[in-house]
C-alpha cells in the first residue's frame, strides 16, 4: 500500500485547526477558508525553512493571518467575528464549553486589538510559549509579554463589567 504525500498528511492533520483560528482571527468563513488554502500552499513551497516540525500548525497559521492582512485588509472585508457564524462553523467547542460560555469568549475576543487577539490564539489555543509566538511572527519577546498582558487586563475589566451588570438584573 502506498503511502499519502507528505503534504496530504500535514494537511489532514493541520487544516481544521488551522481555519479555526484564522476564521477566530477574521471572522469572515470564506476568507479564512481562502487564507488558509493559500496559507498551506505557500507553506508547501518553504517547508524546508521550517526550522522545527513540531510547530507547523502554528507557522501555516502566522502565514494565514498575514495573508489575511496584506491582501483583504486594504478591502475591509475583515470584520470583527459575527457571533451567527461562529456558531455555526465552531461546534468543535461544544465538546468544551456550553454554548453561553462560548459566546462569552467570542464577544470578549471582539474587545482586543487584532495583534493580542493572535498572541492571546497562539498562547491559549496553540499553547506556544512567548518566546515561541516571538519567533514565529518575529515580535520582540517583551512586545508579546505586553500584548499578552493588556489582552488579559483588557478581557478582565469585561468579565468583571458583564458581572456587575448581571448583578444588577
Amino acid at each position: 500500500m502506498k503511502k499519502p504525500p507528505l503534504e496530504m498528511i500535514l494537511f489532514k492533520q493541520n487544516y481544521t485547526t488551522v481555519f479555526k483560528s484564522v476564521f477566530i482571527f477574521c471572522g469572515n468563513y470564506h476568507l479564512a477558508e481562502d487564507a488558509t488554502q493559500e496559507a498551506f500552499l505557500q507553506a508547501f513551497k518553504s517547508l524546508h525553512t521550517l526550522k522545527d516540525p513540531d510547530k507547523f500548525s502554528s507557522w501555516v497559521y502566522i502565514i494565514a493571518t498575514n495573508i489575511v492582512k496584506s491582501n483583504y485588509k486594504k478591502d475591509k472585508r475583515v470584520t470583527k467575528i459575527s457571533l451567527e457564524k461562529v456558531d455555526n462553523i465552531c461546534s468543535f467547542t461544544d465538546e468544551y464549553c456550553n454554548i453561553e460560555l462560548r459566546e462569552d469568549i467570542k464577544q470578549l475576543l471582539n474587545n482586543v486589538s487584532e495583534e493580542e487577539r493572535k498572541s492571546l490564539t497562539l498562547f491559549y489555543i496553540d499553547d506556544l510559549s512567548v518566546k515561541e509566538i516571538s519567533e514565529l511572527t518575529k515580535t520582540k519577546i517583551s512586545t508579546i509579554k505586553v500584548r499578552l498582558h493588556r489582552a488579559r487586563e483588557r478581557l478582565k475589566r469585561h468579565v468583571d463589567k458583564k458581572s456587575i451588570m448581571e448583578d444588577l438584573r
